[in-house]
């Protein structure tokens, strides 16, 4: 196992109770209030080092650009806020980079460089990726245990990173997990704009009252707002396992408040009460979902149950290979029985006579036939 790997899932207590490195908790400068309305930037428009192209997406927060470095030619995503941000989420992006550079980990979004726009409005240069997110996947119908568990388990190293570095995400969920297009499954985790320092922790509410979170995903105690630290994460992550096994998130109301309710308060269920899953998987998820943090397993036992729901040896190696894994994956990580013999579904046949005691039965049947129109004609 890499370096690398082995890092993702320290999450121990006494780590997290660490002090904090007065690096971690400085806030830089926040940008001046912008001096015009929105409006989207004009091709060829220049950001620091970058030039612009396109527009790729629209957030909650504001613009996604498509751009290019003026010298060595390297596209990225610049993101950039919305001219009318309250002061909190301006803070929230910025720390947002500052956070990225402080885990810098392959399955975290990159962040390059932090600036402002002529227009007084803050953005970020990050890199740029090509595919989906988790949520557009899903759209298409629930994945295969194994695809789920390879999500999962890159998941597990981006998580473990931030915690070594004493940081929450507070907000997995599937859009802010990103599927690398390519040969090889590599995922991103995004937005690092709820992400919080595990300091004095004791609301999941902005200073303006509004809610961090996802009702659909939110922890327990977050939506209760005690106290939260890593093991929020974990029942996030334990409510998008869930969604890519079944289809489904694990509770499902007509509002928003009735989901957070029973975040809080109804078990959640299984994913084998709507698909088949391995047994063990089945309890890790039920355990990563419990009411009481103490009970959730730490991200060390969490990837060491989806390491064994993947088969590292029989990885495909062509797109042809690829295609029969994606029909046949479910089977096998299932271990499910091969088909029973044949003779064990039909009654066992009688064996057939030897040839050559059909061909000394015909021979004796043809001379006893001569024999006997012999004596008849005598």
């Amino acid at each position: 196992m890499r370096d690398e790997d082995k890092t993702h899932v320290q999450d121990d207590d006494a780590t997290l109770d660490a002090p904090v490195p007065s690096s971690q908790v400085t806030v830089p400068s926040l940008p001046a209030a912008p001096a015009m309305p929105d409006s989207d930037l004009a091709r060829g428009a220049v950001l620091g080092d970058y030039r612009i192209e396109h527009k790729i997406g629209r957030g909650g927060m504001g613009d996604v650009y498509l751009a290019k470095h003026t010298v060595i030619g390297k596209r990225a995503a610049i993101k950039i806020l919305r001219g009318d941000s309250e002061p909190e989420a301006v803070r929230r992006f910025v720390a947002e980079a500052q956070v990225v550079n402080e885990i810098h980990n392959s399955n975290i979004v990159d962040v390059f460089a932090f600036g402002t726009a002529p227009d007084g409005r803050a953005y970020l240069v990050m890199e740029w990726l090509q595919g989906e997110t988790l949520r557009q996947r899903l759209q298409l119908g629930k994945l295969d245990v194994e695809t789920a568990c390879r999500i999962a388990r890159q998941l597990v190293r981006a998580l473990g990173a931030a915690h070594g570095k004493r940081i929450v995400h507070r907000d997995v969920k599937p859009d802010n997990v990103f599927l690398v297009a390519g040969e090889d499954l590599t995922v991103k985790l995004l937005d690092f704009g709820m992400a919080k320092l595990l300091r004095m922790d004791r609301m999941t509410q902005t200073a303006s009252g509004a809610f961090v979170g996802t009702p659909m995903y939110v922890a327990p105690e977050q939506a209760r707002g005690l106290t939260i630290d890593h093991r929020a994460d974990i029942y996030t992550l334990g409510g998008v396992l869930f969604e890519m096994l079944t289809g489904r998130p694990p509770f499902v109301a007509k509002s928003a408040f009735e989901v957070i309710s029973m975040h809080m308060t109804e078990p959640a269920p299984r994913p084998g009460a709507y698909v088949q899953v391995p047994a063990e998987l089945d309890e890790l998820v039920e355990s990563m979902l419990a009411k009481e943090p103490a009970v959730r397993p730490p991200l060390g036992k969490v990837a060491e149950v989806l390491e064994r729901m993947i088969d590292p040896g029989d990885r495909p190696t062509t797109p042809h290979e690829a295609a029969r894994e994606s029909v046949l994956s479910i089977a096998k990580t299932n271990k499910r029985p091969l088909t029973p013999l044949r003779e064990e579904l039909t009654p066992a046949a009688k064996p057939a006579l030897p040839i050559w005691l059909l061909v000394v039965v015909a021979v004796l049947g043809a001379a006893g036939a001569f024999a006997l129109v012999r004596g008849l004609l005598g």
